[in-house]
């Protein structure tokens, strides 16, 4: 497989994780180190009716996925997972006085339960049904730049899905990731020199939640200063694809 890379005309790649593991395999001058393009994707308002009634101090938007589950323990049933996200979020609701707003990001398009945010996400909605004036569920079918304007309205993210982070980080919101690959680590490295912004999947816990919440609202000011100080010149390096590409059927 390393052979066949390095045959390749160009390889993008979007964090540096990556671009060192394909250095370590001996694929090097064909990488080009570049930004997701969803950085780029531009917000588009929509209609907010599933907006928590009573936003509280702030909104803290959630996302979790299905995916996730395989990388927990093994044979654990899936919901002691979802009982430990519960139990954090009502410390969110009744200790912190923020509001939630439950945000699945990736569902079929032929409405089927497999990988879908909206059927996972749906039994933790209903678990919290006794606080039901401070949870909100986005449903309906909206586009990509809908669900980034969603995302740009909250207060604080977390988020399993690396394109609800994105959008979320792109909009200079606050976020903490949910990892479950390096994605997720490199472009917090990147962004953030660290990776104390993301919670490995196998640790997701009531406990590491809420110390890992604690701390995204500490850091809130250092955050956002330091995504208003690196924010343009990634959305700059999202066309590098693009005029990669250009270039090379020019030549």
């Amino acid at each position: 497989m390393a052979g066949f890379l390095r045959k390749l005309s160009a390889i993008t790649v979007r964090e540096t994780i990556s671009r060192d593991y394909l250095a370590g395999i001996g694929v090097r001058d064909n990488v080009t180190l570049v930004t997701d393009p969803a950085f780029n994707l531009k917000p588009e308002p929509c209609d907010l009716t599933f907006w928590p009634v009573d936003p509280g101090k702030g909104v803290l938007g959630f996302n979790v996925s299905p995916l996730i589950q395989k990388f927990r323990p093994q044979g654990e049933n899936p919901d002691v997972l979802k009982g430990e996200i519960v139990g954090f979020l009502r410390e969110v609701i009744d200790s912190q006085g923020f509001s939630v707003l439950l945000i699945p990001h990736v569902d079929p398009l032929d409405g089927s339960t497999f990988n879908s945010d909206s059927n996972y996400m749906r039994d933790i909605f209903e678990q919290l049904g006794d606080r039901a004036s401070r949870v909100g569920m986005v449903v309906g079918s909206l586009n990509a730049a809908e669900l980034k304007y969603v995302l740009s309205q909250v207060t604080y993210f977390i988020g399993a899905r690396t394109h609800a982070t994105i959008g979320a980080i792109s909009s200079s919101v606050p976020t903490l990731s949910i990892a479950y690959s390096v994605k997720a680590k490199g472009l917090n490295r990147d962004l953030f020199e660290t990776d104390e912004l993301v919670v490995d999947t196998p640790t997701v816990s009531h406990r590491t939640l809420k110390d890992a919440f604690e701390m995204l609202m500490r850091k809130e000011g250092a955050i956002r200063g330091r995504l208003a100080e690196v924010l343009p010149a990634w959305k700059e390096a999202g066309g590098r694809p693009a005029r990669l590409l250009k270039s090379m059927l020019s030549a």
